[in-house]
């Protein structure tokens, strides 16, 4: 039979990776979020692309400069694109290499998001574990309480 120091000391330790494991899952949510926010950016530069297909050199156009705001503008070459590719580094391509470019970014996207989501999963079940043991020792520590105060 472990002695009560033993018991504690399991119960800490067993506390401390529950801690551990809602923190990890909190990251991975959080991970998983920004993914689903870049998701969004992806499917409005693929569609902005294909506009472009149809847009003809002098041809005006509305460029959104934030969330609420626009600008008008005159497109000098619509095949000619700026293809962001790291921090303050801008490459050309044409309409369909960009397409080519976003659309390998939204399959790690994808990859990503796939192993977050099996991660969670994972995680989540070690919880579903741990959840009843610790819910267990509550319950003894206050029914010791009680007998204490009798």
């Amino acid at each position: 039979m472990k002695s009560l120091n033993q018991k504690t000391e399991n119960i800490k330790e067993i506390y401390y990776n529950y801690q551990e494991l809602n923190a990890n899952l909190k990251f991975i949510s959080d991970q998983l979020e920004y993914l689903n926010s870049d998701q969004i950016g992806i499917s409005i530069t693929k569609k902005t692309l294909d506009a472009l297909k149809e847009t003809k050199s002098g041809e005006e156009i509305i460029l959104p400069i934030g969330n609420y705001a626009f600008i008008k503008a005159r497109i000098e070459n619509p095949n000619v694109i700026l293809i962001s590719i790291g921090k303050d580094v801008l490459v050309e391509k044409n309409i369909d290499e960009s397409m080519a470019y976003i659309r390998k970014i939204e399959e790690d996207n994808l990859r990503a998001k796939n192993i977050l989501e099996d991660q969670s999963k994972q995680i989540k079940e070690q919880i579903d574990k741990i959840t009843p043991i610790l819910e267990k020792y509550i319950k003894e520590s206050e029914e010791k309480k009680l007998e204490y105060i009798k």
